[in-house]
This record gives structure tokens, sequence and C-alpha cells, in this order.
């Protein structure tokens, strides 16, 4: 996965233009201004604990095209301009296609963005208060392991070359390393599959490092389960269809189901304020119906658009249940 996404030259994210319907998958900002505004009310939310004007710093891991930081800096210029007068905008973006869309969607929005590389190089510049980490479809891409219960033991399924035609197929090979919250799996059965991801803990134990400093936030938002299973969940997706992650290597998504359990009880060894939704619960709890209203009064001629992304994004047999919403503070 780190090869194919993230190789310098020929990586996926380095090379293809990926988001939107001419790519190969849409995200919920792409799909409603709804999500945005409704992300900013919970912003708000977290900031009226605090008196107004103080410097704080909104950070996005994996912006997109820019989409809905746009969508969120729009809704708290017309909230209120005391709680953005002193915002900074981090992204951490390793795409130059990417990078340049959001410097042009964000330029006009009066506020500094700073970019970064990775989280770590974001967090060790960062001050150690009012910082608010979003992370929308981001985890969902960092690489995971796969392990697979074969002949009473665990073992690492494994990526081959084979001889004959330089084809890609699985293998496994003996694993002997440490597997993450063990203990909370159940009994495995023979040829049960354990994903887990070293890098997505890795992520977390930094926003947690920092969130426990104080007056700090975080909402972590994609596809996943909430408890701990097995189950093969690495997929491949070309021009919105799903495709073997053995084929065309480079050329197209490749993401595994978040295991949103471990991401919660990683909060919980820091003694965080961990709570687990549904998007659906989320967006619903911080007033997407309400402000649905108010779109479709303003905007008669979109109802047909406006009711179709919010049913995409809410609705329990789309994304409304398949997308979980962990919030850490």
């Amino acid at each position: 996965m780190a090869l194919c996404l993230y190789d310098p030259d020929d990586g996926y994210y380095k090379t293809k233009s990926c988001i939107g319907a001419q790519g190969d998958f849409i995200t919920a900002p792409e799909i409603s201004q709804l999500f945005g505004e409704i992300i900013a009310f919970w912003l708000i939310n977290q900031w009226q604990q605090e008196p107004a004007i103080l410097p704080r710093h909104l950070i996005e891991l994996g912006p997109g095209r820019g989409t809905l930081m746009a969508d969120i800096l729009r809704t708290l210029n017309k909230i209120n301009s005391d709680y953005i007068c002193n915002l900074t905008v981090h992204l951490v973006e390793t795409s130059p296609t990417l990078i340049a869309q959001q410097q042009h969607l964000l330029s006009s929005y009066g506020h500094t963005v700073v970019w970064h590389a990775t989280l770590l190089e974001l967090t060790a510049k960062l001050p150690k208060q009012h910082c608010y980490f979003i992370a929308n479809e981001f985890f969902d891409a960092l690489p995971i392991q796969q392990l697979q219960w074969h002949n009473q033991a665990w073992h690492q399924r494994v990526i081959q070359q084979q001889s004959i035609d330089n084809s890609l197929c699985w293998d496994l090979i003996p694993f002997q390393g440490l597997i993450p919250y063990e203990t909370y799996y159940p009994l495995p059965q023979h040829g049960n599959i354990l994903e887990f991801s070293l890098q997505q803990l890795q992520h977390v134990d930094l926003i947690c490092q920092h969130i426990r400093q104080g007056h700090n936030a975080a909402l972590i938002i994609d596809y996943g389960y909430d408890y701990f299973s097995y189950g093969d969940t690495f997929q491949a997706m070309h021009q919105h269809q799903y495709v073997s992650p053995l084929e065309d290597s480079g050329q197209c998504d490749l993401t595994a189901h978040i295991n949103f359990a471990a991401l919660a009880q990683h909060g919980h060894k820091y003694n965080l304020n961990t709570q687990l939704l549904t998007q659906a619960e989320f967006l619903i709890n911080y007033g997407i119906d309400a402000r649905l209203r108010q779109l479709l009064q303003a905007n008669p001629m979109q109802t047909d658009a406006l009711k179709s992304g919010y049913d995409r994004l809410v609705d329990m047999k789309q994304m409304g249940e398949l997308f979980k919403v962990l919030i850490l503070q």
C-alpha cells in the first residue's frame, strides 16, 4: 500500500487526480456542502467553551482538493468571525497535484495556510493548546498488515511475484510480531483474517499526545467497524468500480476499513473523552436537518440535489452507518 500510494515518483497520490466524478472515488465533502457546514458547527461548539479571541490551529489530514476546509471556513466566516480572527490552517498533504488545488481553492479566505508532509512534522511544530484535528477518509489509506490463522498459528499474508508471468499473488509466511489489542479479538478459527495498521495507531498516538495537553480535540471520520472482528477489507477502486488490489499497481486507490474499536481504545489509554458515533448520528446531533431546511427554503431550485446529498450522507443503507465518527477530546 505504501509503495503503490506514496512512492515519490510513481505513487497513486503523486501522479493521479483521484477525487471526484472524473477520478476514482468521491468523498462526503464533494457530495454535499452540508458535511463541511456541520463540522464547522462542531468546531463552534468546541470553541464556545473557550475565550473567543485566541490563536487557534485547525488541522486537516489528507484534505483532498480542499473542499471540506473551504466549506468549514466559509461557514465559520458567516457565523462568528471572532472565532477565526487568529486562526491558522494546517494541511497534511503529500500530493503536488492536490496541494495546487488546495492553494487555489483556499487562497480567498484570508487565513494563513501551512502545508506539512507528515503529521509527525506538524505536531513537532505546533503549540500544545488550541489545536483541532480533522481527518476525513485519511486513515483508510494508511498501510495495513493482514494475518491469517493457519495450522493453529498466525501467518502474515504477503504479496509475491510469480516467476512465470510476473503477476502478483498472495502467500503466507510465519508471523512472529505483536498484534495490537490481540486479547480483544474472539478465538480465531481456521482461515480467519486479522487486519491491523501500526501506522494508524501511530497517527492516533501523536494526536492523543497533543490532545491530553488540554483545549484540543480531534474528529476522525471514515468507513469501518466498531468492534474487534476478523475479515478481509483490503480493496481497490478505479473509476468508481471495485477492482483487484493486485492488478494495475499504482493506478488504483487502495484502502481498508478502519477498526474504530482499536482507535477508541488508544484514546482510552490516554484517558481522553472518547465518543464513537455513526456518521448519521453525528450529523443529526449537530443540526444537519435544520440546516437542510434552511438551504431548501433559500434554494428551491436545488431541492433534488440537496435532498440527494443529504440522503447519501445520513441514509443507513448508504454512508450513514458504514461511516463512523470518532471524537477525541
